[in-house]
């Protein structure tokens, strides 16, 4: 079997090259051919489809919602596709699928979209944040990854002058939780059951527990 791995050509990390070693050398043990080729290459092979012959199936390690969507429509299973990518990237596209379900979560809101040449000529909308959530509040650009687009504001004054800094720039606000603060589990799920889980805690009182920011993790069961 035969597989295609597409990651992002402008990340050149050991963060994100150690990962792709790892997936490569992990499909090899289990008898799966692993290419790793970049989203600037694919871009131009999605044009002529012949030069895509003989993979089997597509592991999109990457954003490009646009290209993953492109194999799709060429036929290749992509793992995962692109409308996932595309809910889970947009962290209010993630909101609004989970509250679908039972599962708890924090109370959110949405705020209301602008354009960054308008931006917000007026930030009264926020007034009613203390009593909806509380403060301090968790302020969460929509796009974002290792927790370096979410921000704590303690006082109504500071979550207005971040907001209108980033003003044109989708984003929720959440409720603190203040029983895990700094403390997360992430829960991996395939196929509806769990494969894999961790306890991550932020260091230095960091009320954000990734890894990337400097936080640790342990087995959690």
């Amino acid at each position: 079997m035969r597989g295609l791995m597409v990651v992002n050509a402008f990340l050149r990390s050991t963060k994100f090259t150690d990962v792709y070693e790892t997936l490569r050398q992990s499909a090899q043990a289990r008898g799966i051919a692993l290419s790793v080729v970049t989203n600037a290459e694919v871009c131009f092979a999605v044009q002529a489809p012949s030069a895509l012959a003989g993979f089997d199936f597509v592991l999109f390690w990457d954003k490009d919602v646009q290209l993953a969507s492109q194999l799709e429509q060429l036929g290749l299973p992509v793992f995962n596709s692109a409308e996932s990518i595309l809910r889970c990237d947009d962290k209010a596209l993630t909101w609004l699928c989970l509250r679908k379900s039972e599962l708890r979560m924090p109370k959110t809101i949405l705020l209301p979209k602008t354009f960054p040449a308008v931006g917000y000529p007026s930030l009264d909308f926020l007034d009613g944040t203390e009593a909806a959530l509380g403060f301090p509040v968790v302020l969460k650009e929509c796009f974002g990854s290792f927790g370096q687009q979410v921000y704590l504001l303690d006082t109504l004054e500071a979550l207005k002058q971040k907001v209108q800094s980033l003003a044109g720039t989708p984003m929720l606000m959440q409720e603190l939780v203040r029983e895990s603060y700094g403390r997360d589990a992430r829960i991996n799920v395939v196929g509806g059951r769990v494969v894999a889980s961790m306890l991550r805690t932020g260091q230095n009182g960091d009320f954000r527990s990734n890894i990337t920011s400097g936080g640790t993790m342990e087995a959690y069961t």
